[in-house]
Formats: C-alpha cells, sequence, structure tokens
C-alpha cells in the first residue's frame, strides 16, 4: 500500500471498510451464477466484454476450472500511464484461473502487457475492427476542430470528472483562433444539459451527439483537427488520416502513449501547437500498424478465427 514511498491506506480505508464486504458478495454471486449458466448451456466457449472486471475475472475462474475457453476483446486504449490499466499487469502471485484469453489491437499493446506479466501464450493481436481505412462521402472540411468528450460519470470518476472537462473546454477555447468553432462530441451516457448549463454564454461552442444519432467518421472527416483525452475515437482519427492532439489539462498523465501524437498538458502549449497545425507546420504521424493491424474486415475475420479456435488460436 506504499507507493513512491507514500502511503495510500488512509486514502483507501473506506474501500476496504465499506465497500469490501459488498464486493466480495459480487463476485461470489458472480461465480455461483456463472456455474449455473454454463452447467445448464454446455457452454464451450464464452466471449465476453467484461475484461478483468469483477463479473470478468468470476467468469474466468468458473471456465477456467472447468476447462472452457474464454476470450475477451480489447476496447479501449491500453497506455503505459493509465491506472485502469493496472488490471491487466499480472504479478507472479496472481492466480492464472482469474486469466482470459485476450485479443489485442496490435503488437504494442501485446508486448506492453506481456512485459507486465501477462501470459504471452493468452495474448493474441487481432487488429481493431471498428472502422475500415477508406474514402467517405465528401471531401470539404468544415471550419471547427473537434474535442471527444471523455468523462465518464458511472464508472471512470478518477479519470476524469465532469468539472475537468468543463475546464478543459473552456481553456480550449479560450486559445483558439476567434474564426474556429468548437463541436464537443458527448457520449450518449453524458449529461447534456449539464454540459449545455456550464458552457453557456461561450460563443462557437456546439455540443452534438448525446442522442447518439451523429456519424461519427462524418464528424471526424470534416473536423480540421480532432482533440481528445482517453477515447478510442482517437484511433478512428489516426486510421482516416486526421490531425490529432492529445490533452491533459489536469495532470501530466497521457491516457493514450501514442509514439508520434502530440500530448499536451497546458493550455499554452495547446494553443501553439493549434497554430502549427492549422498552418501545416509539424503534423506528426504515427505508426498505425504498431498499434492496431490489421484494420476491419480483415481485424473481424481474425476475431471469428480466434472464436472458432482457428489459426493456432
Amino acid at each position: 500500500m506504499i507507493i513512491e514511498g507514500i502511503s495510500i491506506y488512509p486514502f483507501l480505508r473506506h474501500i476496504f471498510t465499506k465497500s469490501m464486504p459488498r464486493v466480495l458478495a459480487l463476485a461470489n454471486l458472480e461465480i455461483k451464477t456463472a456455474e449455473r449458466f454454463l452447467k445448464k448451456e454446455k457452454v464451450k466457449l464464452v466471449f465476453t466484454t467484461y475484461g478483468l472486471s469483477i463479473s470478468g475475472k468470476a467468469l474466468a475462474y468458473v471456465c477456467n476450472s472447468s476447462k472452457i475457453k474464454i476470450l475477451t476483446p480489447q476496447l479501449g486504449i491500453i497506455s503505459p500511464q493509465f491506472p485502469v490499466n493496472t488490471t491487466l499487469f499480472i504479478s507472479k502471485e496472481f492466480d492464472n484461473r482469474l486469466i482470459l484469453n485476450y485479443l489485442v489491437w496490435g503488437p504494442f499493446y501485446e508486448d506492453l502487457i506481456t512485459s507486465r506479466g501477462y501470459p504471452k501464450s493468452l495474448v493474441k493481436q487481432v487488429g481493431f475492427w471498428r472502422s475500415e481505412k477508406r474514402k467517405l462521402s465528401g471531401s470539404e472540411e468544415s471550419n471547427y476542430v473537434l474535442y471527444i468528450a471523455g468523462a465518464n460519470l458511472k464508472k471512470l470518476l478518477y479519470v476524469q470528472t465532469v468539472e475537468e472537462e468543463i475546464f478543459t473546454i473552456k481553456q480550449i477555447r479560450r486559445v483558439l483562433p476567434k474564426d474556429l468553432n468548437l463541436v464537443v462530441k458527448l457520449h450518449p451516457s453524458l449529461p447534456y444539459s449539464l454540459y449545455q448549463n456550464k458552457l453557456k454564454g461561450l460563443e462557437k461552442i456546439s455540443l452534438v451527439g448525446h442522442d447518439a444519432s451523429i456519424d461519427i467518421n462524418e464528424l471526424i472527416r470534416s473536423a480540421l483537427v480532432i482533440i481528445g483525452k482517453g477515447t478510442t475515437v482517437i484511433i478512428q482519427s489516426i486510421i482516416l488520416g486526421k490531425p490529432v492532439i492529445v490533452v491533459n489539462f489536469s495532470s501530466n498523465l497521457d491516457f493514450i502513449g501514442i509514439e508520434g501524437i502530440p500530448f499536451i498538458n497546458n493550455p499554452q502549449d495547446f494553443a501553439k501547437k493549434i497554430k502549427e497545425m492549422m498552418s501545416g507546420e509539424k503534423i506528426e504521424k504515427c505508426n498505425l500498424d504498431y498499434y492496431c493491424h490489421p484494420i476491419g474486415k480483415e481485424s473481424v475475420s481474425l476475431i471469428i478465427d480466434a472464436i472458432e479456435g482457428k489459426r493456432n488460436t
């Protein structure tokens, strides 16, 4: 419970005294439920998006104990600095019955988690299935930069609060060239009214996407620059060849960790970088294949092969 010489137990005491009993009860319930279901349905393989959450570990425990294959896909960016990713770093004392077969986007993510102890035999590279590199309809760019909202009210308050995000958006608007619009893409789970009220009165800011009716690829295609903190939309933007800036104005933590993509942690440097990008200077490129390969339909085929047990999976 000591990190860099600081005891963190006083900050986490409430977890052990209040939350832990509930977590243990939930884990036991998940295990018993999984055992009953798998036995009743005579399941041969489990494909789950729970990952290494309590539910995912319970499933893995039951499956591995019963010799049932269990797979989970990479659904979010894994960064060397990202605290949540510590669930993927397996110590020598870790119970291997809790580990799933993990399908990752590219060699970077495979190397990252296996270097932290995740069994190499349980990791397979299948690529990024969400977006193909293709020519989208239309060719004219609009006069806006796109910010991808990344706060999470339900699960990840310690990653980014709405208040931190509102501060970030306001700072970006403050230093953007006056002739540019700022479009903020909200996740459908984020409270539109809260963002609207907090940003009221600021000119040239538009909130979109809260009703899940927006085509994110079209938004990306038309934007001059894409800005985000910890979102897979960054990957989609790179695939579609758009300039990207990763920001975190509340700490030095880089939630993306992709070499070649600029990481900015203060408004002054952001203003300088956006000016460089708007003038066509210093638009960095990353080695996409290192992070996501293959992309699109070929990736989907590899995932299906992994489910069906083909190609030595």
